[in-house]
């Protein structure tokens, strides 16, 4: 559309550009999140496919707290992306319960809840809403996931392939918790 730009209604992207420190900052708002549990020395700042990454060993995560412009001024629609690489195979059988992100029991990237190595999950009325990739990721391998809810229907991406829909049929449920990166609020990694 002329005038608008692929950027316009961001509310908060973190590029992993930091290259060091306990922080990460996020480019267009102001939702900068903790490292927590990441040593001292840097070695988690890693190249990524676009300019920088973290690498997540299962114990630590980004915590970024609570905030409307990630919580409650989403929950009748919201699109998310990231890259990501795991270093094993992320089977395609429900069963493990592996999380990349999650906002305080509202929205999702995770493995486990459906058939898929990775699935977008969103909450409305307490119950589970999961549109599955249905498919095994090979590890060491970048794969782009993008999950759109548009307040009726979870849709999944995977690579820039439209995996799968799902009805959800009302407004998402906002629990006014924390985005964890690398973890969900329960300490699941």
């Amino acid at each position: 559309l002329p005038g608008q730009s692929l950027r316009d209604g961001i509310v908060a992207e973190w590029n992993f550009d930091e290259t060091s420190g306990l922080e990460a900052s996020d480019s267009v708002g102001s939702n900068n999140g903790a490292l927590i549990d990441f040593g001292p020395d840097n070695s988690h700042w890693i190249a990524g496919v676009h300019g920088g990454g973290l690498a997540f060993n299962g114990a630590n995560y980004i915590e970024v707290p609570d905030d409307a412009s990630i919580g409650a001024d989403l929950v009748n629609g919201f699109s998310m992306a990231t890259w990501f690489r795991s270093n094993v195979e992320l089977g395609a059988a429900a069963g493990s319960s592996n999380r990349m992100l999650e906002k305080g029991n509202s929205y999702f990237f995770l493995q486990g809840v459906a058939d898929g190595g990775m699935n977008f999950l969103v909450k409305v009325g307490g119950a589970n809403r999961t549109a599955g990739i249905g498919e095994t990721l090979a590890p060491n391998v970048w794969h782009h996931i993008v999950g759109v809810y548009d307040g009726q229907d979870a849709h999944v991406y995977l690579n820039g392939e439209h995996k799968a829909t799902v009805a959800a049929g009302a407004a998402i449920d906002d629990a006014q918790l924390p985005l964890r990166i690398g973890s969900d609020d329960s300490g699941n990694f």
